[in-house]
Order: C-alpha cells, then sequence, then structure tokens
C-alpha cells in the first residue's frame, strides 16, 4: 500500500507551519484519510495541539527499530500522533544513512498498519531529522506549490 508523504519545512519561524500542518490532518481526516503526523521539531508545537490524538510512539523512535505489532495497536481513530519528545535532540549524534534507512522502514510500517497519508513537521532549522524527511525517496510524494 502506497503511503502519501507531505513534508512542512520552513527555515524561518513563524510562518504558518502548525497552523498548516494541523489543517491539513483534520482536511484528509474529514475526507475519510487515515493519517499519521510526526512532529519532529523540539519545540512540540503540533503535538501540544494535536494531543488528543497521541499513539504511544515517540517522534525519536521513528530512527531506532519499532516493534511492528505497535504500529498495529495505534488508535483506530482517523488522526495519529507520533509525537514530539526531548530526546529528537540525540538524532544530532546518528550517522546520517542509518537514520534515512531506519525512518523509511518505520514509513513502510505505517503504510502496511493502514495510514493513508503521513504529515511530517519539520523544526525552522538544519538538522539531521530536516535532512532525512527531505530525502525520502523511496515514498510517494505529493508536493504541494504555492499558487
Amino acid at each position: 500500500m502506497a503511503i502519501k508523504v507531505l513534508v512542512t519545512a520552513n527555515q524561518k519561524g513563524g510562518v504558518g507551519k502548525t497552523s498548516t500542518l494541523v489543517h491539513l490532518a483534520f482536511d484528509f481526516s474529514e475526507r475519510g484519510k487515515r493519517v499519521a503526523v510526526i512532529d519532529t521539531d523540539t519545540q512540540g508545537n503540533a503535538s501540544f495541539t494535536l494531543k488528543q490524538f497521541t499513539s504511544g510512539i515517540r517522534a525519536n523512535e521513528m530512527w531506532r527499530d519499532i516493534e511492528p505489532a505497535r504500529f498495529l495497536i495505534m488508535p483506530e481513530s482517523s488522526i495519529s500522533l507520533i509525537e514530539s519528545d526531548i530526546q529528537l535532540a540525540n538524532v544530532e549524534k546518528l550517522d546520517l544513512a542509518e537514520l534515512l534507512q531506519q525512518f523509511r522502514r518505520n514509513l513502510q510500517q505505517l503504510a502496511n498498519s493502514g495510514f493513508d497519508v503521513c504529515l511530517i513537521y519539520t523544526a525552522s532549522t538544519v538538522n539531521n531529522a530536516l535532512i532525512v524527511v527531505l530525502n525520502l525517496r523511496c515514498i510517494q510524494f505529493r508536493v504541494l506549490k504555492r499558487c
């Protein structure tokens, strides 16, 4: 099953990334899509806003082995949050190639678990998490262009 991945990324803060991501999550949900939201920003603004949809998986775990069964037991709600946590700061110490491979593997597990869309929220700084999510070539992408 293919999963659509959208990343909100901008190197400047205060440009509406959180609002855009949250509105997209609810829009896809209202269209009957199952949505995973991954908040890779240690500030956790998207996590704060979507706290009621927490899945029990933390964002830092997306760069490690996650037991596939954990994806299957995520809440059946139409939105599931993989929330930000302070351990995301440790991603900077890890090898980029390994990070990319593990993140791809875990995104595939999300797809296998029935998610239609994955929205990824990024920090306003260039870091390993941003580099990884912007280099996902094994997943089908949809690019939103500004009119």
